[in-house]
Parts: structure tokens; C-alpha cells; sequence
């Protein structure tokens, strides 16, 4: 006779090969999903690339580029609002330099301080930084970009910590439902065929050029989109505010003159953020930051450029409501090299 005790355990061992299957079987499809995520590469987070990915990422161009170009006399730092100044301003306003544009797209303080570190880990010295910093660049709750993250070369310039938490965060994107969304979509853009590209970046500075300039975009269709970015803000983030000092701090160390602005915006939507009362808090606390700075004599100058009517810019001369164009943005340049 069979006891109750002996029948459990008798069940309990005929369980464990269909456990030990259903294991395996999970553990197979999770690495299945991480490792399609990582060969498609659907946002170009990571260094390597077998498709072309859905959105562009400017971190790896510029890493790449930064370890092929000379050392320049002048660095651009920014996000991709910053990445259309143009040499000939530059060049006007200060005579003949070397440049070169380091700004990377939604770029936030952590992101100019490890391009920074980047650059002057390749032998980059400039005499001169010009830094276009977005109201975005310090919120708070600080998530940092996981194409920022998964780049070795700008990881490893974080503290050893953060260097960890980046781990966790790149392995849960790995493993995210978005992500293997986005792989799917990536695929099937391969196979029906990639548009033209628009846009590309000079090999020899890193300036953002126009392939095939879009139609302009008409700035009240993205105004409701672009004032709920403000919706996000909680406030500064301590720790991005840190970042943002030690950038500047460093590039002082190595002599550098600092030209420091925030980027333009169209009218039409600076009109629609007046009634945003997180965006008139979010502004007014990041133009008093910068303007301590210039006080102190942290930046050789600080222009607030939100307004086009700062740098006598047009209304016309935007590819939409965030990015001017080139006229604006050597009127813009101009004005800011000229500042003291």
C-alpha cells in the first residue's frame, strides 16, 4: 500500500522533467528575444549595425567621427537644435579655427559632460566651446538616454555606479515588448525597401547637413505635442545640475572660452508656451542658472535665444517649431560670438 507521503513525492519527481523543460524552453525564448533585439538594433543604441535603424541616433556618429578627426580649436556641444551651427560664422566672428560638432539629439547635461569627456579623451583641447543647452537638459526625474547608455564609449566615462544601474537598464530594454515591437518594424522596413536619406553628417566637423529638405512643418500642427513636453517637468535635477558643472569645469581646466545659449524656438510656439505655467518655471529658473554663470565668470557669454527677435532671426527660416535653418542659425551664431 502506497502512503499519501510516497505519493506526493512520486508526483513531485514526475513534475520535475516537465519543470525542467518548461525552464529551458523560457530561458530559450528570453535569449531568442534579447538576441533579436540586440542584431536589429531597431534605435541604433547600440555600437554596431546590421539594419539601418527606425530613428537616428547621432551618439555613435559622433564617437566615431571624434576618433578620426583632428583635435579642433572649437567644439559645439548640444542637442540637435545645436547641430546646424555653422563654421562660417564661426570663422567670421574669430578667424580662421578647425570645428568640430559634437552635439547629439535630445541631448541632456549628462550627454554634453560624456561627449566632453569623449572628446578630450581623443586629444580634443578647444580653445573655444560653443554649448546650445535646452530647458529639458536638467528635469528631473533624470533618465538617462539608452542610446547614451549603451554606447561603451560614453558609458564608461559615468561614475562606477551609474556605470551598473546602466546594465540593468539596457537589459530591460533588451527584453522589452517596445523593443521587440520595434525589431518586427525594423525588419519589415528592410524588406519593403529604406526611403532616401534626408540628412547626413560632414565627415570632416560633424555638422548636421540637409540631403532633401523636408516641407516646412506648420508650427500650431506640433505646438499640443511640444507644450506637453513641458507637462514632464518636476523640477531640476540635482544631479544633471552637477553634470552640467563639471562640464563647464572642465573645459575651463583646459582653457577653454565658453559661449553658452539657449536654443530658438518659433514664435507660434513660444506664443502657445506662455500660457504653460511649468514652461515659464522651467525657463525662468534655467536662464537664471546661466546667467550666475556669466556672472561669476563660469561662460565668456550667455544669450537666451528663445525668442527670434534676439538675433533679429525669421519666421520662415525653421524646419519646424525647434530647428531653424541655416540663415537663423548663422544669424544666431553671429550674434552669440559677438557677445561679452
Amino acid at each position: 500500500m502506497i502512503s499519501i507521503d510516497d505519493a506526493e513525492s512520486k508526483a513531485d519527481h514526475d513534475a520535475r522533467p516537465a519543470l525542467r523543460t518548461f525552464a529551458v524552453v523560457g530561458l530559450g525564448l528570453v535569449l531568442a528575444v534579447a538576441l533579436l533585439n540586440l542584431i536589429v538594433n531597431p534605435l541604433g543604441a547600440y555600437p554596431w549595425t546590421v539594419l539601418r535603424p527606425l530613428t537616428w541616433s547621432a551618439r555613435q556618429t559622433k564617437v566615431t567621427l571624434m576618433s578620426q578627426v583632428p583635435p579642433p580649436d572649437v567644439l559645439v556641444l548640444g542637442s540637435s537644435r545645436s547641430m546646424i551651427v555653422p563654421k562660417a560664422e564661426v570663422d567670421g566672428a574669430l578667424g580662421p579655427r578647425t570645428m568640430f560638432n559634437a552635439s547629439v539629439d535630445s541631448a541632456k547635461a549628462e550627454d554634453m559632460y560624456l561627449v566632453c569627456e569623449e572628446g578630450l579623451a581623443h586629444g580634443f583641447h578647444p580653445s573655444v566651446v560653443v554649448m546650445g543647452v535646452d530647458l529639458e537638459a536638467f528635469y528631473d526625474p533624470a533618465e538617462t538616454d539608452i542610446r547614451t547608455l549603451a554606447n561603451p564609449a560614453l558609458r564608461s566615462h559615468l561614475s562606477a555606479d551609474r556605470q551598473l544601474a546602466a546594465y540593468g537598464t539596457i537589459g530591460g530594454t533588451i527584453l522589452s515588448y517596445t523593443q521587440i515591437a520595434d525589431s518586427i518594424r525594423s525588419v519589415k522596413t528592410a524588406r519593403a525597401g529604406y526611403p532616401k536619406d534626408k540628412f547626413r553628417f560632414d565627415d570632416t566637423d560633424g555638422t548636421f547637413v540637409w540631403v532633401e529638405r523636408p516641407a516646412p512643418v506648420v508650427p500650431a500642427e506640433q505646438n499640443a505635442g511640444l507644450n506637453a513636453r513641458f507637462l514632464a517637468y518636476r523640477g531640476l535635477s540635482t544631479w544633471r545640475l552637477a553634470m552640467f558643472a563639471r562640464t563647464l569645469s572642465e573645459l575651463r581646466a583646459h582653457g577653454a572660452r565658453i559661449y553658452v545659449y539657449i536654443p530658438p524656438m518659433h514664435p507660434v510656439l513660444v506664443e502657445a508656451l506662455r500660457e504653460n505655467p511649468r514652461y515659464i518655471d522651467v525657463h525662468g529658473k534655467v536662464v537664471a542658472l546661466l546667467e550666475a554663470e556669466k556672472a561669476k565668470g563660469g561662460v565668456v557669454a550667455f544669450r537666451d535665444f528663445t525668442e527670434i527677435s534676439s538675433f533679429d532671426g525669421l519666421a520662415d527660416d525653421f524646419s519646424d517649431p525647434l530647428h531653424i535653418n541655416e540663415e537663423n542659425a548663422a544669424r544666431m551664431t553671429r550674434t552669440l560670438l559677438e557677445s561679452r
